[in-house]
């Protein structure tokens, strides 16, 4: 059965670094980050990553449970890759 592993914590924690070796233990894996979804739209839209994070703030997320969903529908593994910094956004 695929996993779901979700990575949380502050900016500059390592969080980026555990990615890079859970992926190279796991190739196959599909990666999730709302920073890179975010940072895409930004530069297609030609504004500064906070402008997006504002204007994109609530598609994001549910881009990311699309892109997981089908993940585990292929039974591929999932690196969910964001701060969830309180209990309630990790819920």
């Amino acid at each position: 059965m695929p996993r779901f592993i979700l990575l949380c914590g502050p900016a500059a924690t390592g969080k980026t670094t555990f990615l890079k070796k859970l992926v190279a233990q796991n190739p196959d894996a599909v990666v999730i980050s709302s920073d890179e979804i975010i940072t895409e739209w930004a530069k297609a839209d030609g504004l500064s990553y906070q402008e997006a994070y504002v204007k994109y703030k609530v598609e994001t997320p549910q881009l990311m449970e699309d892109i997981a969903a089908q993940a585990f529908a292929a039974k591929r593994e999932v690196i969910w890759d964001q701060t969830h910094l309180t209990r309630e956004i990790r819920a």
